[in-house]
């Protein structure tokens, strides 16, 4: 059973990755940018003037919108793959001799992590699987 904490942090991660996948890359750029700039021509100035708190609001600022436009650029990173058809395996491990974990619906959606040979290491609903690549369309999820 899982702890509620655990539950509340997938929930605000999920609803923070909803937010950022619906930000247009070029305003965290132009955010990022901004404010980058604004520091490196005023902090001198403030850190003279002992508003440290506001110095360190900037570089707060800074680094989350730093952070944000990483995981913006991670999530337009991600291949999705889609399974093909009813009852197809995921298994512990990349081979058919590995144990088979679940049998996926179709049209199950899975974030592909990695391809060694003919299986894909893939995560499902919070799980590490590997699917045959036979068993799956891969493409890359698009962002309007």
């Amino acid at each position: 059973m899982h702890h509620p904490l655990f539950a509340q942090s997938y929930l605000l991660l999920k609803s923070y990755e909803h937010l950022v996948e619906h930000i247009s890359m070029f305003y965290l750029q132009l955010a990022f940018l901004t404010l980058w700039i604004v520091l490196f021509v005023y902090v001198r100035k403030l850190f003279r003037q002992k508003k440290r708190f506001l110095i360190g609001l900037l570089f707060t600022a800074l680094a989350s919108t730093g952070l944000t436009l990483a995981f913006k650029y991670a999530i337009q990173q991600r291949v999705y793959l889609i399974t093909k058809r009813d009852g197809i395996p995921v298994y512990s491990g990349p081979g058919r001799n590995f144990t088979v974990l679940e049998h996926l619906p179709a049209s199950e959606e899975l974030v592909k992590l990695r391809t060694v040979g003919d299986f894909t290491k893939a995560r499902w609903r919070g799980s590490v699987v590997w699917i045959a690549n036979d068993d799956v369309y891969d493409g890359q999820k698009t962002d309007s």
